[in-house]
């Protein structure tokens, strides 16, 4: 080979493996956790890893090791809210057997009971609740509670363990929404049946004067899936019985 040659064969190969292999600082960093969430402390990156892995004995060992159960990621997310947003079970149970605080508010003020109302898995809100989160804990920059959260996601099982954990059902965010009328909004309909049967004030207004039978009249009876359409007569007939106008 001549000398050009092997000098443009040398500068090929050392760009090749310059994009195929990870330097040695690369090599160094720390473990990665998601593109979302970035836990800068390695002890925390480390656990954010064993969490994607839904790895409750990794977790547990570091934390046993020293490391924060309840270390916070660049975003402001804790770990615990971490394992619940990413739904690993067995991590999230390792954490809060770790004694991650669950008090803790995130960038966008909400706790983990926020994020576990919204999650599919009724498990988390239940796991919480048992380790006696406040039900009626309120993000201060939304003014909504969990039970809102749930009603509007459409989550029914873990409405109905925040309402029997004493959640507040006619609470008021910033804008004069209950969940019940949150509820209509989205459209859940078995959701604002169980808030009613639960005792929800179904004549509250907002701050426009409505109430949430006028969020459910918007969309026309004939467009909404059969299932809706029943519940919305369940709904006209819950109402009839408690005395209840109903709003055409």
């Amino acid at each position: 080979m001549t000398p050009a040659k092997n000098s443009l064969t040398t500068g090929f190969l050392s760009l090749l493996l310059g994009l195929t292999m990870p330097s040695v600082s690369a090599c160094k960093a720390k473990p990665s956790s998601d593109a979302l969430q970035a836990f800068p402390a390695e002890d925390a990156a480390r656990i954010a890893d064993a969490i994607m892995a839904d790895d409750a004995t990794s977790t547990t060992a570091l934390i046993h090791g020293g490391a924060n159960a309840s270390a916070n990621g660049d975003a402001g997310r804790s770990l615990l809210e971490f394992s619940i947003m990413n739904d690993k079970p067995k991590a999230f149970g390792a954490l809060l057997a770790g004694g991650a605080d669950i008090t803790h508010v995130d960038a966008q003020g909400d706790t983990a009971l926020h994020y576990a109302a919204k999650a599919e898995d009724p498990a988390y809100v239940n796991a919480l609740l048992v380790k006696k989160a406040d039900p009626n804990i309120v993000n201060k920059q939304t003014g909504d509670s969990p039970l809102m959260d749930a009603a509007l996601t459409g989550r029914e099982q873990q409405l109905r363990a925040l309402i029997q954990a004493g959640a507040k059902l006619d609470f008021t965010e910033p804008n004069g929404d209950t969940a019940l009328i949150m509820a209509a909004q989205s459209n859940k309909t078995q959701i604002a049946l169980d808030l009613l049967a639960a005792g929800a004030d179904p004549t509250t207004k907002n701050k426009i004067g409505a109430t949430f039978k006028h969020y459910l009249n918007i969309t026309p009876m004939n467009v909404v899936a059969p299932e809706t359409q029943r519940e919305r007569e369940k709904i006209n007939r819950w109402l009839v019985g408690h005395n209840v106008p109903i709003e055409s």
